[in-house]
Parts: C-alpha cells; structure tokens; sequence
C-alpha cells in the first residue's frame, strides 16, 4: 500500500520508459548506455529486456531498458500519454527540440530536429556551390597560364 501512496510503481514504470525512449533506440544508443551506467561512479548494469512486462524488476545494480522496437506496440513511437509523471518534462523537451536554432558556426553542420530534408538540401546546394567555385578558379587558372604561355611562345613561321 506504501508503493501505491508514493507511487512507486508508476515512478518505476516511467523511468523505464524514459531509459528506454533515451537509450535503446539504435545500437549507437546502447553503448552510450552501456558507457553511461557502467562508469566508476555509478557501477550499473544495463540490461536490455525484449518484454513489455512490467512486474519484472531487476536485480540491484541493474537497469532496465525494454528494447524500443519490442517494447511499443506495433512498432509506433511512444507517445506522451505514456507518462503520467514526466509528460510535462518531455512536452517541454520536445517543443526546445522543435525550436531549436544554431547557435555557434559549429551548430550549422548539425541538422536540426523538426525539418531535417532542409538542412540536407541546404548541405547538397553548398556542396554544388563549392564544385562550382571550384569550376570557375580552375577555369581561370588556365585561361591565365594560356594566355602566358600565348605572349611567352615564339612566332610560327612557315
């Protein structure tokens, strides 16, 4: 009756689900969980469950994450009412994720997280404007050394 005054269940439930979303999504995720929980300071283990039960609880030292293809129905992304707990933070999360704007030259290179085909378009355009440049300085290198070569060559005569 305690767990269900202090909501532990539910607490438990969503931390899951948030490691899951966080962490499990492609294999690059999975290591940096792996690195994550397995530091010196925090000494967990990540343990990568397939099933969507959530009465399994780990062992101590040990976190869980459900895989993220297996652990939501039909393979649809999880969605915030999922949430009872967190929804306000990740609602939050995901309107800075759609707002977000580069704020240094180095954030230029990195697509943003609402509309990614413009930033491949934009990288594509500069690609083509880059050959381009290329193109005309080559061009012009060797119209100059033509023309040298022209005025430094001696007459053809016959």
């Amino acid at each position: 009756m305690s767990s269900r005054l202090l909501e532990a269940d539910t607490l438990l439930t969503e931390l899951t689900y948030s490691y899951s979303v966080i962490f499990s999504r492609d294999p690059r995720s999975k290591e940096i969980a792996t690195s994550l929980f397995g530091d010196d300071e925090y000494r967990l283990t990540p343990r990568f469950c397939d099933s969507h039960d959530m009465t399994t609880v780990g062992r101590p030292g040990e976190v869980i994450l459900l895989n993220w293809e297996s652990s939501f129905k039909e393979g649809r992304d999880p969605m915030l009412n999922l949430f009872r707990l967190y929804r306000g933070h990740f609602a939050l999360i995901e309107r800075r994720m759609e707002n977000w704007k580069p704020q240094k030259k180095t954030d230029l290179w990195q697509p943003g997280y609402k509309d990614r085909f413009i930033w491949y378009t934009t990288m594509f355009a500069l690609g083509i404007a880059a050959l381009g440049i290329i193109s005309v300085i080559t061009s012009i290198i060797s119209a100059v050394t033509g023309i040298i070569q022209i005025t430094n060559s001696e007459p053809f005569t016959l």
